[in-house]
């Protein structure tokens, strides 16, 4: 009886790790093949200065429109790419692009202070 006891502690910890190995697999597989849900973008404004908001950013994002991020597989959307056009932009001073595990892109931005508004007759406002 203490052979077998034995036996099946020693077998405890691989079969652990063998369905372990499964459930990460299982996610894995259902991760790749997850689409983009919703995009999700959030502003920080600390300021109330209202230069920016989600449309803008979202034109930002998907290249004024050229880019469909709904319904596209989260593994072929470079994210880091999204950032960097994001960061781009004078009015943003930092901005982060992820994804979650609900097929969630989400976007944290934050504006930088604007010194001073330049109202021009013939064109738009400098800021």
């Amino acid at each position: 009886m203490w052979k077998k006891l034995k036996l099946n502690i020693r077998l405890a910890p691989a079969i652990a790790v063998m369905l372990l190995a499964v459930l990460i697999g299982f996610t894995e597989v259902e991760h790749s093949t997850a689409t983009c849900s919703e995009v999700i973008i959030r502003i920080h404004n600390t300021l109330d200065n209202h230069f920016l908001n989600n449309q803008d950013v979202h034109n930002l994002m998907t290249k004024g429109g050229e880019e469909l991020l709904l319904g596209t597989a989260l593994k072929d959307i470079n994210l880091k790419k999204m950032e960097e056009r994001i960061q781009r932009s004078p009015y943003i001073k930092n901005a982060e692009v992820y994804k979650d595990l609900k097929g969630h892109i989400i976007v944290e931005a934050q504006k930088h202070r604007p010194a001073a508004r330049i109202l021009r007759r013939n064109g738009p406002d400098v800021y």
